[in-house]
């Protein structure tokens, strides 16, 4: 009998014991086994992915930078600028899209200031006369010549070459394009003191009904990437150009800006219309054979820019050396890298000084 109530009390305490046991050898959450995916919980955060950068749809074949779809086409004007010292300031410079500077007689140079929307540009100026070799750097880039004078040289080709667009903005209706600045003209002299505008110009080329979009497979023979091997060249922040006794061209690298800072006549290099000094992205020096023309007792010079020839390329403080070519009057300037690769160019505005072949050239 004893050992029946012994064994009905171990039974009872058994009972008892049972949940308490059960509850201590229930797993943890973290030991539970992962077999059902919606007990997966993903405590990474959410991450959103950066979107691509996206390409400029349309881009200007002047400096590679983003432009309207209406003003992608438009045919480019090129204007000749004063650069006598006596005529400083000048007007418009940073304005323009591309600058050429190049000697004229006398070891003075003149600029031919192009403009890829001339509806934007403001005052511009002084105006100066037309010689060959700037008219052929305007024809190649299929451009619309504005001067004020010319060399007979000049006014040849201006006469006889069929499918050049120009205009003498100092006769005929064309004069409704420039003023005549009076305090330019009593300091500078009549000469110095022509002055235009790009509203006054875009007036002007409706007026004349001159074509004023280019083609669709328009070329300006300018090649333009973020992959310039420009990055792999020598450093240098400042540089000099000797184009003669009278005229000496500086350019300091801007890191702040990623700009060239120009200078000459021993200080800074100015545009009139803001007093900012003037800045380009892209900096190019090139040597081009010139001579003065047989028989001309000015002393006016012919270039011998129907060829190919050497060259410098500055850019984001580096250097590199280039070739250049042009094929025709017609034809745009090409440029070639040391591999002989057409040369990528950062997108941005473009200056170029074309010195002699035995210029002094620092940096």
């Amino acid at each position: 009998m004893k050992t029946k109530r012994f064994a009905l009390f171990v039974l009872v305490a058994m009972l008892v014991c049972l949940p308490s046991c059960a509850k201590q050898t229930t797993t943890t959450p973290d030991e539970e086994p992962i077999d059902d995916p919606i007990d997966i919980v993903d405590t990474e955060p959410d991450v959103t992915p950066e979107p691509d950068s996206e390409e400029p749809e349309f881009v200007s074949p002047f400096t590679g930078l983003e432009v309207s779809e209406d003003k992608v086409n438009s045919r480019p004007v090129a204007i000749m600028v004063n650069n006598l010292k006596r005529a400083q300031p000048q007007l418009g410079l940073n304005d323009a899209d591309i600058v050429y500077e190049a000697l004229a007689e006398g070891g003075i140079t003149r600029m031919l200031a192009v403009f890829g929307d001339i509806s934007s540009a403001g005052n511009i100026g002084s105006i100066r006369s037309s010689r060959p070799y700037y008219i052929d750097f305007a024809d190649g880039l299929d451009a619309i010549y504005m001067h004020m004078g010319g060399s007979p040289q000049a006014y040849a080709i201006l006469q006889n070459r069929a499918d050049l667009d120009s205009a003498d903005l100092g006769y005929g209706i064309n004069v409704a394009a420039v003023w005549q600045d009076p305090q330019r003209k009593t300091n500078m002299g009549y000469e110095h003191s022509w002055i235009t505008s790009g509203e006054k110009l875009a007036a002007l080329l409706e007026t004349k009904g001159l074509r004023t979009t280019v083609a669709d497979d328009y070329d300006s023979g300018l090649v333009f990437g973020e992959d310039s091997p420009v990055s792999d060249g020598t450093a240098t922040t400042h540089i000099e150009a000797i184009f003669s006794p009278y005229k000496t061209g500086t350019y300091d690298y801007d890191a702040a800006t990623g700009k060239y800072l120009l200078g000459q006549y021993g200080g800074i290099h100015v545009d009139g219309n803001t007093s900012e000094q003037l800045a380009f992205d892209n900096l190019f020096i090139l040597r081009i054979e010139e001579h003065i023309i047989a028989g001309d007792t000015a002393g006016r010079l012919e270039y011998s820019h129907i060829g190919t020839g050497k060259g410098y390329y500055f850019c984001d403080g580096k250097m590199i050396p280039i070739t250049w070519e042009k094929t025709a009057y017609d034809s745009p300037f090409r440029f070639y890298d040391s591999t002989g690769a057409d040369l990528v160019i950062t997108p941005g505005r473009s200056y170029f000084a074309i010195v002699p072949l035995n210029a002094t050239v620092n940096y």
